[in-house]
C-alpha cells in the first residue's frame, strides 16, 4: 500500500504541479479533509480587503513563499476540506487580508452551499471502516473468521476480509439512503440532494469513532515502543504491560470522544435541517437523528466487547 501511495505521488507529480495527487486522488487526503470540516480553526481572507488586490500572491507566489500547494484561492475558500494549514498565503499576502482564527466546531457543516455526494458518500463509509478496524480488534473476530469460511464456502483470509469490508461500507450507506428517501417525505427534496447535503453531519460521528478506536491502541500499547526500543539494546521486558491508563479508563474515554461526536452530528444535521426546510425541519431532522443514534449505538456496543492486543 505505501509502494502504490508514493509511486502514485511521483507519478502524479512528474505530469502535474503543486499536489495534485493528494487534492484529487488519495484517499487519504480525502478522508483528512472531511475531518478538518469539523476543526476548531479555519484559514479565511478577507472579501473587502481582497477585491482590490491585483497580484494575487496567496495563490501565484511571490519571494517569501510559494503559491498555495493545494491550488486554494483564500478569497473564495468557503470550507476547510482542501486546505493544510501550510500558511503559506499568510506569508505571501501583502495586505495582511488572511487570518487563521478559531471556530466553533462543525459549524462549517451547517451551510455548505455546494455539497457534494461524493463527499458525504466518503462520510458514510468511513464510518464502516471504522466499524471494521473495531470488529477485527475484537477477541470474536476469530468466531466471525469461522462462521463466514462456512456460510461462504471461502478458506482465503484475504477474500474473506474484502467481503467483510464491502459489507460493513455498503450497510451504512444503504442506512444514509433510507434515511435521505424519509427526508424527502419532509421537504420533498430529491433522495440525491438529501444525501449530499446530510452526509456532512456524520463527519463528527466518523471522527470520534476514528479517534476514540486508535486511543486504545495509544493508551493500551502505548508502552510497546519503549520497550521494542530497548530490546534493540539488549533490555528484555517480558512480563510487563504495555499499557499506559487502565482498561476502565480507556473506555471511559472512548465514550466521552463518541458522546461528543454523536452531539456533534445531531447538531449539524438539526442545522442543516432547519437552513434548508425551513419551518419544516422537524421532519427533515428526526430521520437523521435516528440515523445518528444507532450508528452511535453500534459503536459503543463494539467498544463494549473486549479487544485483543495487536503487538
Amino acid at each position: 500500500m505505501l509502494l502504490m501511495l508514493t509511486t502514485g505521488v511521483i507519478i502524479a507529480g512528474a505530469f502535474f504541479v503543486r499536489r495534485t495527487w493528494c487534492r484529487y486522488l488519495c484517499f487519504l487526503g480525502g478522508l483528512s479533509g472531511n475531518y478538518a470540516r469539523a476543526g476548531l480553526v479555519e484559514l479565511r481572507a478577507t472579501p473587502e480587503t481582497c477585491a482590490n488586490c491585483d497580484v494575487k500572491a496567496c495563490y501565484n507566489e511571490n519571494e517569501k513563499a510559494p503559491g498555495c500547494p493545494m491550488f486554494e484561492f483564500p478569497r473564495s475558500m468557503d470550507d476547510s476540506a482542501r486546505c493544510n494549514l501550510c500558511g503559506y498565503c499568510v506569508k505571501t499576502c501583502p495586505n495582511d487580508s488572511i487570518r487563521i482564527s478559531p471556530r466553533t466546531p462543525t459549524s462549517e457543516l451547517w451551510f455548505i452551499k455546494r455539497p457534494k455526494v461524493e463527499e458525504s458518500f466518503l462520510a458514510i463509509v468511513i464510518m464502516g471502516i471504522v466499524f471494521v478496524q473495531n470488529i477485527t480488534m475484537l477477541e470474536i473476530w476469530e468466531k466471525i473468521l469461522t462462521w463466514l469460511e462456512q456460510a461462504l464456502g471461502i478458506t482465503s483470509y484475504s477474500l474473506i476480509f474484502t467481503v467483510t469490508f464491502l459489507i460493513a461500507m455498503a450497510l451504512p450507506v444503504a442506512a444514509l439512503t433510507l434515511a435521505s428517501w424519509l427526508v424527502k417525505l419532509g421537504n420533498g427534496e430529491p433522495v440525491k440532494t438529501n444525501f449530499a447535503r446530510f452526509g456532512y453531519a456524520l463527519i463528527p460521528l466518523d471522527l470520534a469513532g476514528h479517534v476514540a478506536h486508535n486511543l486504545f491502541h495509544l493508551l493500551a500499547e502505548g508502552k510497546a515502543v519503549v520497550f521494542t526500543a530497548l530490546a534493540m539494546f539488549g533490555i528484555e521486558s517480558h512480563g510487563l504491560s504495555p499499557a499506559l491508563a487502565a482498561p476502565e479508563t480507556i473506555k471511559v474515554l472512548e465514550f466521552v470522544l463518541l458522546g461528543l461526536g454523536a452531539i456533534g452530528s445531531l447538531y449539524g444535521a438539526y442545522r442543516i435541517a432547519k437552513f434548508n426546510a425551513g419551518v419544516k425541519y422537524i421532519r427533515s431532522f428526526l430521520p437523521m437523528a435516528v440515523l445518528i443514534i444507532v450508528l452511535t449505538l453500534v459503536n459503543v456496543y463494539l467498544f463494549l466487547l473486549p479487544m485483543a492486543m495487536r503487538m
